[in-house]
């Protein structure tokens, strides 16, 4: 990550921000069918993670900072409750019973275990997508680290060692387990923004509230696995799987485009960072990339500007 210009950094942040609220409002997108509930429900999801208001508010209300130690959650129950008022979503069907997991289905069904290795043709016409994927995978572990350096910044009472080698080492080890067992794209990347942001927020709120970052993310994900076995949890929020989908998506969409804003600090950067990003969020992670690479070489050279700013110092001088 370090040795990627800022400006590109940005564009990568700002393109897959763009794609991701583009994807969900434009033609097409989840928004055209659940518009009221999904406007509803990101509203509220992004008034209770990121305004100052609300936290000043939920300082003096114990009803509100209750709400607010729980992310998104919020937003997804009043979500489920506007869905059918305008129906937009089917009242839940509760099954009350525990999931077990088929592990001998899955086995036969999806590994390479059961079903035999792809072609290598298969592996052939994924080279474009794994560029593609590769250049999302980045996004994410810079708006990783920006998330954990402003809460790292916030909370000095523990330390946070971030580092993008061995999160990139660590997802593609994992990737591999996942590949030859269950190949589900959709849980391969290295980051869940919209949730790392929840647990970031309620981290910097003190220990009071958060005593560590990593019981932050560990319960969440206990919890998760909890969650998914017991059906009547399921079965309750399973009408509102788009929606919570749709708010994870524009939430992180606000958390990319924000720290791609932070992240460039010159003019050169941000217009590079502009051009580029909506390349990339109309043409797709290549083209993105390749305009932004181009840019940087024509306008966003450090030497350039270096070079510039020593010229009118001497001319300042004389």
């Amino acid at each position: 990550i370090g040795w990627v210009p800022d400006s590109i950094k940005a564009a990568i942040l700002l393109g897959a921000g763009l794609a991701a609220i583009i994807g969900e409002v434009g033609g097409g997108g989840r928004f055209e069918q659940y518009p009221y509930t999904i406007a509803i429900g990101v509203f509220i999801a992004f008034y209770m993670l990121f305004s100052l208001r609300f936290k000043v508010q939920r300082q003096g209300s114990k009803l509100l900072n209750a709400f607010g130690q729980y992310g998104m959650l919020p937003a997804l129950v009043i979500a489920l409750i506007i869905g059918p008022l305008f129906k937009e979503l089917p009242i839940p069907q509760i099954e009350w019973k525990i999931f077990v997991p088929q592990f001998g289905t899955l086995i036969r069904e999806l590994s390479v275990f059961g079903i035999g290795f792809p072609s290598l043709n298969y592996f052939i016409a994924a080279v474009p997508m794994l560029f593609a994927a590769y250049i999302i995978a980045f996004g994410d572990l810079v708006t990783s680290e920006a998330l954990i350096t402003e809460a790292d910044e916030v909370r000095k009472d523990e330390k946070i060692d971030f580092n993008a080698d061995r999160s990139n080492l660590l997802s593609g080890i994992r990737n591999i387990i996942e590949g030859l067992i269950n190949p589900y794209v959709p849980l391969c990347g290295p980051l869940w923004a919209a949730v790392t942001a929840a647990v970031a927020e309620r981290y910097k709120e003190g220990r009071q509230a958060m005593d560590s970052i990593f019981g932050g993310v560990g319960t969440f994900r206990v919890m998760s696995l909890v969650g998914v076995i017991l059906m009547p949890i399921v079965s309750l929020l399973q009408p509102a799987l788009p929606i919570a989908l749709s708010l994870t998506l524009l939430v992180q969409g606000y958390v990319c485009t924000r720290i791609a804003m932070d992240i460039a600090q010159t003019t050169e950067q941000k217009g590079i960072a502009g051009v580029a990003g909506a390349v990339l969020a109309i043409k797709g992670a290549a083209w993105g990339l390749a305009v932004g690479i181009i840019l940087h070489l024509l306008i966003g050279s450090r030497k350039g500007k270096a070079k510039v700013e020593a010229e009118g110092t001497v001319s300042a001088s004389n």
